[in-house]
């Protein structure tokens, strides 16, 4: 479901609890989507699979050059 994909699910939040433990940087989209404006995080994904569409990949690549050129 979508709520397993954006980092609100429980497997998620073991996970980032583990990769901090073990000294790995997190980061998380989903603080990246709250910042933008007019945006709806369901707007992002496919209804019935819960994978990024079009829109979704669109600004998940911006995100990743964002994180990745600063």
């Amino acid at each position: 479901t979508v709520v397993n994909r954006n980092g609100k699910g429980k497997y998620y939040d073991g996970l980032e609890v583990f990769i901090r433990q073990n000294g790995g940087i997190v980061w998380r989209f989903e603080d990246y989507w709250e910042q933008l404006e007019g945006v709806e995080p369901l707007q992002l994904y496919y209804r019935r699979d819960g994978h990024f569409n079009e829109s979704g990949n669109a600004y998940y690549a911006g995100y990743l050059e964002a994180r990745l050129t600063n």
